[in-house]
């Protein structure tokens, strides 16, 4: 009866506070899964608290049954720990925060908040196995730990989602109370046992300050191995995948990637001219560093942006002369614009701080909300003329690339025609892949993809093409953002398989489109996109060695959790004491005194306390009367 009684408190204590904390915030994912998990692990920390106490059943049978139950528990917390854990590795900080200026303002939602009550309910777990190991302790400490330990934990997680110091401060003095009532009577004994979790915490502490605040910045923290690409082909929809160089939704032409891997989650719903291409800007890249681009920021065009409410009803823009995105992910920082937008209408919930370029697109701080929909006005009769870096004078360019700039700048009599001829050199003999190959330490990305594995995706594709136009002259640029074929009704969902790269070039006038990529080259549509997409996500058994590197390490790394999970349960209080006396007895016996398999420990501890002091000696006298209830109880 008493066992039905703890098991039904367990569940309850571990199930509703997580139930609570998502319908507060509004989660959206799999939460009876979750919840499935959560009993289960309470069902067996029960269950290996309430077997390993002493009982006269079954006195050969449950030993075994405790290991079971230990190992059983060990597994499902171990496992869902991990799990949690990969998603904190793959998060990214962009995220966090926007989810924690909407939990302060009471509008939370998405599948952050599922996240978020993930790690609440592990949280809980936690504090349920406290309670549990305190089953031996007096009623009146177990009571007070207990409450300590829960304060804590929920003052904590009220004290990074809402940044009140009050709270943070209340889950400290819950912390020094679980101190002060949990374990053993002696005060010293409890001060030497949190000496080093205190030190560990305080380092935690630190970490989490330097890195720019309790609960913000911490997410963005990188952990190796890097289990993004792994979860990506696994899991490619996974909302916590997004904004990532060279896997979600971009292709990370600051970082040169040497690999992609897009996201199919969609983005945005756009609705537009039917049977039209868009090309969807979000950065513009000026100069090369000689290993990547540097974003160009130094100009643009601002594009007006108006929001609900500020024009009047009867100004209408013509369908035919708009495009609109509207955004389906929870959170997002930013939304692209075609080059030649002239203007913006945002519609749906409130955008925060926004600033809105040509060549950046809209960027909200900290980031647009699900639903929020922007108009654009299609048709700019001005542009932004080139700057100093679009003429490349300060890229470090490897002499090999010049030498083949002035190769086809000879066969070629104006500017159009040797921009022709560089899409012809690299539309023969290369090879479209999503892997460019392995790259050397410190060797130009550019110039080995174009001399030395000739294979890459649309990023190698269109920095080639900006930098041989450099050489000889001709203002370019790298942009970076989507490609969208609409269909036949004016609509289409953009997710990462319409990420894309590629060049722009100054005529004098206006920034004109060159398409080197492959099979986008020479103006083909729909069909031809969707073999492209299909490469970038396809086949992911052929990609190859860095892929199959990575499963092992995250699979070393999972064994690796699990068996010190495993290896932590089996090491039990009384393989513990054993441990203790055999060197409390080896150390004994090199100043004299008989083992305790000669002489019983009653002489032992009688000649342990003759050759040891102070605390050794309490410890001796403590050791040897265990160890004589320990060999009494297994007669």
């Amino acid at each position: 009866m008493r066992f039905v009684r703890n098991l039904i408190s367990a569940l309850v204590f571990s199930l509703v506070p997580p139930v609570l904390f998502y319908r507060l915030f509004s989660g959206e994912g799999p939460l009876p899964v979750l919840l499935v998990w959560v009993a289960g692990a309470a069902v067996c920390l029960v269950l290996s608290s309430d077997i390993g106490r002493k009982s006269p059943t079954q006195p050969s049978v449950r030993p075994y049954i405790q290991r079971l139950v230990k190992v059983a528990t060990a597994t499902i917390l171990g496992v869902g720990a991990l799990v949690i854990l990969i998603q904190v590795n793959v998060a990214r900080r962009s995220l966090a925060e926007a989810w924690l200026v909407l939990a302060r303002e009471g509008r939370a939602f998405g599948f952050f908040s599922f996240f978020a009550t993930e790690i609440y309910s592990l949280f809980h777990l936690g504090v349920l196995a406290f309670i549990l190991s305190q089953r031996e302790a007096s009623i009146p400490r177990r009571i007070v730990s207990g409450f300590s330990a829960l304060v804590a934990v929920n003052a904590l997680c009220a004290g990074i989602i809402s940044g009140n110091q009050w709270f943070l401060t209340l889950a400290g003095a819950g912390a020094v109370c679980v101190f002060l009532f949990q374990g053993s009577e002696n005060i010293v004994r409890r001060i030497e046992a949190s000496i080093f979790p205190t030190l560990l915490a305080g380092l935690l502490a630190l970490s989490i300050a330097a890195l720019g605040g309790a609960g913000i910045s911490i997410i963005s923290v990188r952990f190796w191995p890097d289990f993004t690409p792994i979860i990506n082909s696994i899991a490619p929809t996974l909302p916590l995948l997004r904004d990532v160089p060279g896997y979600g939704y971009t292709i990370g032409a600051t970082n040169m990637p040497r690999s992609v891997f897009l996201t199919e989650r969609t983005l945005y719903r756009a609705f537009g001219q039917p049977n039209t291409r868009y090309y969807l800007k979000e950065s513009t890249l000026g100069r090369w560093t000689g290993t990547s681009w540097e974003d160009d920021l130094s100009s643009g065009l601002e594009i007006p942006v108006q929001k609900e409410g500020e024009w009047e009803g009867r100004d209408r823009w013509e369908r035919e002369n708009t495009l609109s995105l509207i955004l389906a992910e929870d959170f997002f920082p930013l939304f692209p614009l075609p080059s030649d937008a002239r203007a913006v209408r945002l519609y749906g919930r409130e955008a925060g701080d926004f600033t809105a370029f040509e060549n950046r697109g809209i960027r909200f701080s900290p980031g647009a909300e699900r639903g929020l929909t922007a108009e654009i006005l299609v048709g700019r009769t001005e542009a932004t003329p080139a700057a100093d870096t679009h003429r490349g004078g300060n890229d470090h360019v490897d002499p090999a690339l010049s030498a083949l700039a002035t190769e086809l700048r000879a066969k070629t009599e104006s500017d159009e025609e040797y921009l022709q001829a560089i899409l012809a050199h690299l539309g023969t003999g290369f090879t479209y892949a999503q892997e460019a190959g392995r790259l050397p330490v410190d060797a130009d990305p550019v110039s080995w993809f174009l001399f030395e594995s000739r294979t890459g995706f649309c990023l190698y594709y269109a920095s080639a093409f900006v930098l041989l136009a450099r050489s000889e002259g001709i203002p370019a640029r790298l942009a970076e953002g989507y490609i969208v074929d609409m269909d036949e009704w004016g609509g289409a969902e953009i997710s990462g398989l319409q990420a894309h790269a590629w060049p722009e070039v100054w005529n004098g006038r206006e920034w004109n489109i060159y398409e080197p990529t492959p099979p986008y080259a020479g103006g083909r549509q729909q069909n031809e996109a969707e073999e492209i997409q299909g490469d970038e996500v396809s086949d992911k058994a052929e990609e190859h060695t860095n892929r199959r590197v990575q499963v092992l390490a995250a699979a070393i790394v999972a064994s690796a959790f699990l068996v010190l999970f495993v290896r932590t349960v089996f090491v039990t209080p009384d393989t513990r004491l054993k441990r203790r006396a055999r060197r409390l007895v080896k150390q004994a016996a090199s100043r004299g005194v008989l083992r305790p398999d000669k002489t019983g420990w009653l002489a032992w501890e009688k000649g342990a306390c003759s050759v040891f002091t102070g605390k050794k000696a309490e410890r001796a006298i403590e050791t040897a009367r265990k160890m004589i209830l320990f060999l009494y109880s297994k007669r």
